[in-house]
C-alpha cells in the first residue's frame, strides 16, 4: 500500500490535497487535546465549556453538507478558497475571545471551514474506479497524521508559549493554506450543473459515533489528568500513546485493506476503549490504555472509512463526502455538550458511567447498520433527493 502511496505523489494534486488535509486536521486539532482547560478559564460551566467546544462541529455540518454540495455546482477551488479564509478567521477571534459568548461565536466562524468535502470530491473526479481506493487512502493518511501530530504538538506548545497562542498558530496555517489551493488544477464546472445529494446512513452514523467518543475523550482527559498526581505528564502520555498507536493503527490498516470486517474491529475499539477511560477512571493506567485502544481505532478510521464509503461509487461524491463528514461533526458537538452536561460544575468523573453506556450503544448501533448494509440489503442505506 505505501508503495502506491510513494508512487501517486508524484501526482500534483494527490499531493496538494494530501498536504492540505495534514495542514487541516494538524490546525484543527492543534487545541483539541488541551481546549477544556482554555474554556474553564472563561466558564465555570461544564455545558457552556462543551458548547465551546462542539459548536465547531455544528458550524461544520452545515457548511460539509452545503458548500459540499454547492461545490459540486460551482467548483471546488472557490469554496476552498472561502474555507480557509473563514477557518482562519474564527482561530483569530478565538485567541483572544475575552468572554466565553465569543470564544462559542468564533469556534462556529472556524467551523464554516469546510474544505474536506471539496478537495476530496475533486480529487475523486479525477481517479477512476481502481485508482480511487488508494487515491482516498493516501489522503486519509496524510490526514490521520495531521491529527496526530496536531494532538501531540498542542500540549507541548502550551507549555512555552501558552494555551492561546495555539489559535494564532492554526489561523497562520488556515491563510498558508490559500497558496497550495491556488496550484490544484481543476475541471471547469459548468453553472447549473444538476448534482444529486446523496447519504449513506449507516457510514453517516459511524462517522458520528467515532466523533462523539473523540470530542468526548479530550474533553475529558485534560481536566482528569490535571486532577491526579502523576509521575507522567499529559504531554508525555500523549505522546506516547499517538505514537505507538498510529504505528498499530497504520500496520493494521495496510494488513486488512478494505475488507469490509475493518469497519466493525474499529467500531468494537472504541467500544472497548469508552469502557476503560470513563468507567475506569480510578485507574490512571487503565484511562491511559483505553486511550491507546480509541486512538488505534481512530487511526484506522481515518485512513479506511472514506475510501470503503466511495468505493463503487462513480458519482455524487461532494454530497456523500459531506454528509459523511456532517456526521463527523454533528459527534463533535454532541459529544462535547454531552459530556460537559455529565461533568457538569464539579467535573465529578463517576457520572460518566453513563457517558460509557451511551458511547457503546452508539458503537452496537453503528456495527448493526453497517452490516445490515454489507450483507443483506446492499445499497437500502443509501438516499437521494
Amino acid at each position: 500500500m505505501f508503495r502506491h502511496i510513494s508512487s501517486l505523489m508524484h501526482e500534483e494534486n494527490v499531493s496538494l490535497i494530501g498536504m492540505l488535509e495534514g495542514i487541516r486536521t494538524f490546525s484543527a486539532f492543534l487545541p483539541i487535546p488541551v481546549f477544556s482547560l482554555y474554556a474553564f478559564r472563561f466558564t465555570d460551566s461544564g455545558l457552556m465549556a462543551g458548547m465551546a467546544l462542539g459548536v465547531y462541529g455544528i458550524a461544520m455540518i452545515f457548511s460539509q453538507m452545503l458548500l459540499g454540495h454547492l461545490s459540486d455546482i460551482i467548483g471546488r477551488k472557490k469554496i476552498a478558497y472561502l474555507s480557509a479564509i473563514l477557518f482562519s478567521l474564527g482561530n483569530l477571534i478565538s485567541w483572544h475571545p475575552f468572554n466565553i459568548l465569543i470564544l462559542i461565536f468564533s469556534r462556529a466562524i472556524a467551523g464554516f471551514g469546510a474544505m474536506s468535502s471539496p478537495l476530496l470530491a475533486l480529487l475523486n473526479e479525477q481517479a477512476d474506479r481502481e485508482r480511487r481506493t488508494i487515491y482516498m487512502a493516501t489522503v486519509g493518511t496524510f490526514s490521520g497524521f495531521g491529527i496526530v501530530i496536531g494532538v501531540i504538538a498542542g500540549p507541548w506548545i502550551m507549555q512555552y508559549i501558552g494555551l492561546s497562542a495555539l489559535f494564532l498558530i492554526s489561523a497562520i496555517l488556515g491563510f498558508i493554506s490559500i497558496i497550495p489551493i491556488s496550484m490544484l488544477k481543476e475541471h471547469s464546472v459548468k453553472s447549473g450543473a444538476k448534482s444529486a445529494l446523496e447519504i449513506n446512513v449507516p457510514f453517516f452514523f459511524s462517522s458520528f459515533a467515532s466523533s462523539f467518543l473523540l470530542f468526548g475523550s479530550f474533553f475529558f482527559l485534560p481536566l482528569y489528568w490535571t486532577s491526579y498526581a502523576s509521575e507522567m505528564s499529559y504531554s508525555t502520555m500523549i505522546l506516547i500513546t499517538l505514537i505507538s498507536a498510529g504505528i498499530l493503527g497504520i500496520f493494521i490498516s495496510v494488513r486488512m485493506g478494505m475488507k469490509s470486517s475493518i469497519s466493525t474491529i474499529t467500531l468494537l475499539l472504541f467500544a472497548v476503549s469508552a469502557i476503560f477511560m470513563f468507567s475506569l477512571w480510578k485507574f490512571q493506567i487503565l484511562v491511559a490504555t483505553g486511550f491507546f485502544i480509541f486512538a488505534v481505532g481512530y487511526t484506522i478510521f481515518e485512513i479506511v472509512f472514506i475510501p470503503l464509503l466511495l468505493k463503487d461509487r462513480d458519482r455524487n461524491y461532494g454530497s456523500l463526502i459531506g454528509f459523511f463528514n456532517g456526521g463527523r461533526y454533528a459527534g463533535e458537538f454532541l459529544g462535547s455538550i454531552t459530556i460537559g452536561y455529565f461533568l457538569g460544575t464539579s467535573h465529578i468523573f463517576c457520572h460518566l458511567i453513563r457517558f460509557t453506556l451511551l458511547i457503546d450503544a452508539l458503537m452496537v448501533f453503528s456495527i448493526i447498520l453497517l452490516n445490515a448494509q454489507y450483507f443483506k440489503y446492499g445499497n437500502m442505506f443509501n438516499m437521494h433527493n
